[in-house]
């Protein structure tokens, strides 16, 4: 897996998920887009949908959002820096193989994200595309 470096800055809009061993047990996948709409975000769906899994507990999810220039960005989580992107293709079941790679190759990293890029709803298993990345 080589990563490329991203430079980046964006605002989510997030909710909060339950997870145990970075695993999802109750998390509103299916609500994040309606709850942000509903609070007046323009949400910018070509991004996907982030992920900050926990060990154990609560962790979250969120959607870009642009938001306006008279809009109250408290509300939002601001995520921005330097990043590694890995690509991984296939199947959920497999992003645990490719997590424990990518922290064995970057030990001093303490921030990941998932970013889901399409649904298991929408494609096949095999072609699911999940990019990984890394705070550097």
């Amino acid at each position: 897996m080589s990563p490329k470096t991203v430079n980046f800055k964006g605002y989510f809009y997030t909710l909060t998920g339950l997870f145990f061993m970075f695993a999802p047990v109750f998390v509103p996948y299916d609500k994040i887009y309606h709850k942000a709409k509903e609070a007046g975000y323009q949400v910018d769906s070509d991004f996907g949908l982030l992920e900050r899994g926990t060990f154990i507990g609560p962790g979250k999810i969120g959607v870009k959002v642009g938001p306006k220039k008279d809009q109250d960005t408290s509300k939002l989580t601001l995520i921005e820096g330097d990043f590694k992107v890995y690509e991984h293709k296939g199947s959920y079941k497999k992003l645990g193989d490719a997590f424990k790679t990518i922290m064995q190759e970057n030990p001093e990293s303490k921030t990941y994200y998932s970013i889901y890029k399409n649904s298991p709803n929408v494609v096949k298993e095999e072609d699911l595309l999940t990019e990984i990345w890394v705070g550097v």
